[in-house]
Order: C-alpha cells, then structure tokens, then sequence
C-alpha cells in the first residue's frame, strides 16, 4: 500500500501541499482525457457559459463518472489520501473539477490570485451568505506544465496556518465579508513534467478533486 513517507507528511503540515508524482497509472489518465476531449467535440464551448465554466467545471456532464472520479477514489492516490486522514475517516468523492487552462493573449502574464475554496461568488455555485468546506483537495495533472504562467496549480505555502491564526481570532464567518485582510507569502506555481507528453503552449488540463469528511451519525 503507498502511503507517504515522515518527510512528505512533515512538508504537507508545513506547506500545506506537497507533488507526488507517477501515482496515476498512465492508462487512467488517457482515458480521462479522451473523455474530456470527447466532450469537447460533442458540446463544445459555449462562450456564454466561459465564466462558469471557469469557476466551477469545464465539461460538467463528465464530472461525476467513474472515468474521472476514479483518478482518485480507484487508484493508489486514495491510500495516500487515507495514510494522512485515516483509513475511513473521508468518503471517496462523487464529482471533481475538471480545470483546463488555455494560453490567454496578457504580456507579461497576471500574478496569480490566491482565493478560499468555499467563499460565494456569483458564478461558483456556492450559496450567497453560506460557507462550504471539504477536508482535502487533490489535484491530478492530465498534461504536462512545464514553466511557470502555462496553467499551474499555484499555492501560497504555508499560508494555511496564516489563515488559520486569522479564523481563531475573527471566526469562519469572516470569511462572508470578502478574502481575509491576511499577507501572504510569494506564490509558488507548480510545474509537473510527464514523460512522452508533449507542450502544448500553456494548454492544461487538470482534475481537481474535494476530498468531503464523512457524515455525522
């Protein structure tokens, strides 16, 4: 069973992400994306919709099969997920994001922007005046990003324990007022390189994937 290693373990705490690559067999990442390109050329993109798409899923209609939801919950990135929450402790995820990022027209490039998962915006799906949350989130890479500003998953490191501090002292429903007031250290992008893909000019793909808690009996 692969679980992650003391200094993984110590990084994710301290960090508050870690990379941890070749987990996915390579089959299941083909076959996810030829289901999202599938998507695309039977539904297209409807320019109308660009934004939501964005904020929530491209391709919502595959968001919940087994073909993407399985990149976590049926390979051995579950029992990385249990070997640091607990074997049964977080139930295996219904849906994920689908996140495809296309080369944009700005240069330089924009900074990235960090936000908080769960906060309300218009075209998110998150109530107005309501707070969601989940455990873990767990990000698969479908295509190879190889320098920064081509699409990277980017993180704050460390930034989650600044937050933290923050929600002690002002509670969770500060966050209904808008981002938290907080410094944040220099954004890290990720880059990912997979072996036999080829760049495909700052086109990602990517699964996102929310890890929920269990229920309460």
């Amino acid at each position: 069973m692969l679980t992650l290693t003391h200094q993984q373990r110590m990084a994710l705490y301290t960090d508050g992400f870690i990379h941890v690559p070749g987990v996915i067999p390579q089959v299941m990442v083909d076959e996810a994306l030829k289901a999202i390109n599938g998507s695309f050329g039977d539904q297209g993109i409807d320019p109308e919709q660009l934004t939501s798409f964005r904020s929530r899923s491209y391709c919502p209609e595959i968001t919940g099969s087994a073909v993407i939801t399985g990149l976590l919950g049926e390979t051995p990135a579950w029992t990385l997920v249990e070997s640091v929450l607990g074997a049964g402790n977080v139930s295996k995820p219904t849906g994920a994001q689908i996140a495809v990022r296309f080369p944009t027209k700005h240069d330089p490039p924009p900074e990235p922007r960090p936000h908080l998962d769960g906060m309300y915006s218009p075209h998110n799906g998150v109530l107005e005046g309501t707070i969601q949350n989940f455990t873990m989130l767990v990000g698969v890479y479908l295509s190879e990003v190889n320098r920064p500003y081509a699409g990277n998953f980017t993180v704050w490191p460390g930034s989650h324990h600044l937050y933290e501090r923050y929600f002690r002292e002002n509670g969770p429903e500060s966050l209904l007022e808008g981002m938290p007031p907080v410094e944040l250290p220099d954004p890290v992008q990720v880059e990912v390189l997979l072996p036999g893909l080829q760049d495909l000019g700052s086109l990602s793909a990517a699964v996102a994937t929310p890890v929920p808690g269990m229920p309460s009996s």
